[in-house]
């Protein structure tokens, strides 16, 4: 059975075709207009546009090959079937120039703020003869200026290290690709989605590596079984170590937002109807009635992982999250303190990350972790819509990897999982009572596996 969110290409197998020449490639830089190009650091290179990719001899292929370390059709996946390809043509929307008229700012296509994330936004002199803004997010977003390495990296005795020095982005290190996935996915020292930009109806950002890299589809070749148990985890430490990075950065007035930003706390504490009997209220408060709550989607299911590790480095988070809540309480009058712990829940998930990568993951450990995230069924629904979205992408993730690993399906959990994400598709409608039953029940499918 397909999954809602898991569909797959179906590569084709045909006929290797000869690679280009370095002549061609030569050519190919020329028309490019760049030149001379192993002097210029990183930050000087030139990006030569999506279009010096797209030969059929090195990645616009129509089907993918078999036996290379490279299918060449990553061009066509991309300009077919991505939506990165898409990005910059979205500022054109309707919904996207009603957001800057309600922020009051340039037209989205024509501001700095928005083509920082959906173009590659690069200044006048690094843009080569043949780039295009309106790519989108293309290629040079995600791999890092070509001029250096696009005719060098094609030869047969060239190697990936020899094209990382000329400044191509190591994305296949897992946590240097999710740390390239989030700088836009949440935000980094340049960018910042606040809650300034969402109330002017910019969509709020969730994020979940290896699910992400499915939709988009995945123009590489990846290790699957229990690899994507790996995935999911290196992408939920990051995360939380990136968040907490940029709370950080919010606290202390390194960004742009203003403090404290909404953008940190649960959407529904403001946003939900005054109704009795109300369930929101019968669950009591953390803190103080009529406080906006901590976001912690980025936590309360990742803990899971964290317990399953190393139990006493769960209890270290566990203490450093209930600090931080409690000067988030105070947030106004506490930014000091919710910097520091921040910087330091930064730290810890940096600390973490060498710890979780050495886990032997099998059947046991992602059963173990699927039945600890069910088992939250309460706190996880209770704590929004958000966390649930955390949750259902996690089992989504593991249970695949399960899938795959151990070869059989359980089509009973695999309807649950969906059900889950259909819980999920009104943020107005979204019951949590409905959905820690639906998760129980995913629990009780797990038992029995």
């Amino acid at each position: 059975m397909e999954h809602t969110l898991l569909n797959y290409l179906v590569r084709g197998v045909f006929p290797k075709f000869p690679m280009i020449t370095a002549l061609a490639l030569a050519g190919l830089l020329q028309l490019a207009g760049v030149e001379g190009q192993a002097g210029p650091s990183n930050q000087e290179r030139a990006f030569t546009g999506a279009g010096s990719c797209a030969s059929s001899n090195c990645h616009g292929g129509v089907w993918a090959k078999t036996g290379e370390g490279i299918g060449q059709d990553e061009y066509t996946t991309w300009a077919g079937k991505d939506a990165h390809s898409n990005a910059f043509r979205t500022l054109l929307e309707p919904r996207s120039q009603e957001i800057a008229r309600h922020l009051g700012t340039l037209a989205p296509e024509k501001s700095d703020q928005c083509l920082d994330c959906h173009a590659l936004n690069a200044i006048s002199a690094r843009r080569a003869k043949s780039f295009d803004l309106t790519d989108g997010v293309s290629c040079e977003n995600c791999h890092g200026p070509a001029s250096a390495w696009l005719g060098s990296h094609t030869l047969r005795e060239w190697t990936h290290e020899q094209s990382l020095e000329l400044g191509m982005y190591d994305t296949k290190d897992l946590l240097l690709r999710t740390r390239l996935c989030l700088s836009c996915h949440l935000g980094n020292e340049q960018k910042d989605v606040d809650h300034e930009l969402i109330a002017a109806g910019h969509p709020d950002l969730i994020f979940e590596l290896d699910t992400f890299s499915v939709l988009m589809p995945r123009h590489w070749r990846e290790k699957e079984g229990w690899e994507g148990v790996r995935r999911w985890g290196v992408g939920q430490t990051v995360a939380l170590g990136e968040s907490m990075r940029q709370l950080a950065r919010r606290a202390s007035g390194q960004a742009w937002s203003a403090w404290p930003e909404l953008a940190d706390f649960k959407c529904f504490t403001c946003h939900h109807d005054l109704v009795l009997p109300s369930s929101r209220q019968s669950l009591g408060f953390q803190g103080r009635a009529g406080t906006p709550t901590w976001n912690p989607s980025r936590y309360l299911v990742f803990r899971q992982l964290v317990g399953l590790v190393s139990p006493s480095e769960g209890k270290r988070l566990d203490g450093l999250i209930k600090q931080l809540e409690l000067h988030l309480q105070k947030a106004a009058l506490q930014r000091e303190e919710v910097a520091a712990t921040a910087t330091q829940m930064a730290v810890w998930a940096d600390g973490f990350l060498p710890q979780f990568q050495v886990v032997l993951l099998n059947e046991e450990f992602t059963l173990n972790l699927m039945r600890a995230v069910a088992a939250q069924a309460t706190e996880i629904s209770s704590s929004g819509l958000r966390t649930a979205e955390q949750a259902t992408l996690a089992l989504d993730t593991l249970y695949h990897s399960h899938r795959e690993s151990m070869g059989r399906e359980n089509q009973s959990l695999d309807a649950l999982i969906n059900q889950l994400y259909q819980s999920l598709q009104s943020t107005s409608r979204y019951d949590p009572e409905e959905f820690a039953s639906l998760l129980r029940q995913a629990g009780q499918q797990l038992k029995q596996q």
